[in-house]
């Protein structure tokens, strides 16, 4: 399988590629040099610049990574353009040159939950949730997915699978924060570790998908805090917590659970994230 990975040479995109590349042919499109073997092709360029795109002309892609992304904090506009346009650049040029299986780095900012007045629909936070985001960085998420949906609608041979990632940390080095109190709960509560985004991310580009578009949330497998969830919940959202049922967090074994829901990665993947945190620093 040949596959196109975009922000090659970013965090996820440098470990990705070293795994991918043990058994696939890897064309790597990034602005910075990446190390590659013979299995990787180094591609010098933006996924939203079209003159960058037809250095590709040459390549049959089978299967495209998107994770080349404008990052939270960057001007409004230049975030959503690039972000959104380019995605929509990049999803016409490969699709219109026959490749019909696509992963998008998404997030989980998609939801909202840059914004310290964010509430969900429901908690835990379903895959499906919609994208009610009110920074720059979320909605331009909420809009690649949106292109990814339109691309599904019109293009019925397609298979698109949105990953929505939490904060990707390195779990070895990274220590979650001490306090039990956050503006942004859904957000600080969320992390992931570089190892199961990368292990993830292969699973779901060698596994077949169906025609269509899925969405997978993609946390740790238990909240990133030592405290219990619907405890941590509870002391970040006082009142307005009262809206929700917390019952899933009082079940035996589920009182450390995620606030985003990995069930549909574990059904249609039989994946669930398994590293956590070091918690020890907090005792």
């Amino acid at each position: 399988m040949k596959v196109l990975v975009t922000g090659a040479s970013g965090y996820v995109g440098s470990r990705l590629i070293q795994v991918l590349s043990k058994t696939h042919d890897i064309i790597a499109l990034s602005r910075k040099r990446v190390e590659y073997d013979q299995r990787i092709t180094w591609i010098e360029g933006q996924f939203h610049s079209k003159d960058d795109l037809h250095k590709l002309d040459t390549f049959q892609i089978d299967c495209v990574i998107h994770l080349a992304a404008v990052t939270a904090g960057f001007e409004e506009s230049y975030t959503i353009n690039t972000n959104a346009s380019g995605t929509l650049c990049l999803l016409r040029y490969c699709v219109d040159r026959g490749c019909k299986k696509f992963i998008l780095a998404s997030s989980i900012a998609a939801v909202g939950c840059l914004s310290e007045s964010f509430l969900p629909l429901t908690i835990p936070i379903q895959e499906e949730h919609p994208c009610i985001p009110a920074d720059a960085y979320g909605i331009s998420k909420a809009l690649v997915e949106e292109i990814a949906g339109y691309f599904c609608r019109s293009n019925l041979d397609l298979s698109i699978s949105i990953l929505r990632y939490g904060a990707i940390k390195d779990f070895s080095t990274w220590r979650p924060p001490a306090e039990t109190v956050f503006q942004k709960p859904f957000l600080k509560l969320s992390s992931v570790d570089l190892e199961d985004v990368v292990e993830a991310t292969t699973l779901i580009a060698e596994k077949q998908t169906p025609p269509g578009i899925r969405n997978y949330n993609i946390v740790s497998p238990v909240a990133t805090c030592e405290k219990p969830t619907g405890d941590v919940l509870l002391s970040s959202l006082g009142k307005r917590i009262e809206k929700y049922d917390l019952s899933y967090y009082a079940k035996q074994g589920m009182e450390h659970a995620p606030v985003y829901s990995i069930e549909k990665l574990q059904s249609d993947f039989d994946f669930i994230p398994k590293r956590i945190p070091d918690f020890s620093n907090l005792k």
